[in-house]
């Protein structure tokens, strides 16, 4: 599916006026069910998981305040799991206001003055979040990735630097992701309608990247998992490699949006779906760190230090 540029009206006077309010309302009767619903539904959906995030981060606050009294003793790590955690909120309420004012200019178009500059706002729907919103999407992706990659170094942690080899492949398509995901931004700043395409090249590469570090931190659990099983017995460790843990530590919810969303535009192309899971994906991979960070401050993520943890939990069952 295709969308037409509206031409813009020229001249001053009420027989282009009306052609132009002709033109505006057919084009927005025409683009109803697969832009304006599809975006304001999409729009419904962000704002539930953004609201989940608002929740999560303030949880977050409150248990980094009930763990450290005072701010003076945090930690290095405790310090830059705070201000990652802002940083994300912050990142994650830009692009939902910004998707929230597109929403609201989608719906008031019909009642807008019917002029140059309402006919060019009807040409650029499709321009994905806006200029602002666009950036802090793609910020948030490049941060999301980030924190994946320092969790697998976590998690490969006990094999030396070997792990490095094994993080070589994610970190290259992290480079790879921020250089497309720039190339996505400009081109949707210098033609918004065709937003689809550059979008299928980042998304691409964001999806392989995702699936590549979900198989890398699922796979090493299950190893360790395994051999924590088999060195103190079945119970011990859970917490740690339970299939919930595996699934929030390799953010397997951002890498399902992705999937559907390569999945809707090779198989149907432009559609509504897409622009609906599109904001679904700008809140999602926000949330999935926000996760993650959680469970780190609450001391249920595997650390450097998480097998000691066990041994120690296993020799003082032991001695009672």
């Amino acid at each position: 599916m295709s969308y037409s540029y509206i031409p813009v009206a020229g001249t001053v006077n009420s027989t282009s006026t009306y052609n132009a309010m002709d033109e505006c309302l057919a084009y927005y009767n025409a683009q109803q069910d697969v832009v304006v619903r599809p975006w304001v539904y999409g729009n419904l959906f962000s704002g539930v998981i953004y609201g989940a995030i608002a929740i999560l981060y303030l949880a977050y606050l409150q248990l980094v305040r009930k763990q450290y009294p005072k701010f003076d003793v945090l930690t290095r790590q405790a310090w830059m799991l705070m201000g990652y955690a802002t940083v994300t909120f912050i990142l994650c309420t830009m692009t939902f206001t910004a998707a929230l004012k597109k929403s609201v200019d989608l719906l008031n178009l019909p009642n807008c003055s019917w002029s140059d500059l309402a006919l060019e706002q009807m040409s650029h729907i499709q321009g994905g979040l806006g200029t602002m919103g666009n950036i802090c999407f793609m910020l948030t992706s490049w941060t999301a990735d980030a924190l994946l990659i320092w969790r697998c170094l976590i998690i490969y942690h006990d094999i030396g630097n070997l792990k490095w080899v094994y993080v070589s492949v994610p970190i290259l398509l992290e480079v790879a992701s921020i250089v497309f995901g720039s190339i996505f931004c400009k081109s949707i700043s210098s033609d918004p309608n065709d937003v689809f395409r550059p979008m299928i090249y980042y998304e691409s590469i964001t999806l392989a990247l995702n699936a590549l570090l979900t198989i890398l931190i699922i796979s090493r659990l299950f190893v360790l998992r395994y051999r924590v099983r088999k060195t103190l017995g079945p119970y011990f460790g859970d917490e740690y490699t339970s299939v919930a843990a595996m699934l929030t530590e390799s953010q397997a919810m951002t890498l399902v949006s992705q999937g559907f969303m390569v999945a809707l535009i090779v198989l149907v192309g432009d559609n509504g779906g897409t622009l609906v899971v599109y904001q679904v994906l700008s809140q999602v991979q926000a949330l999935a760190p926000m996760l993650i960070i959680y469970r780190v401050m609450q001391g249920k993520a595997w650390s450097n230090t998480t097998i000691a943890q066990i041994t120690k939990t296993c020799s003082f069952g032991t001695v009672v």
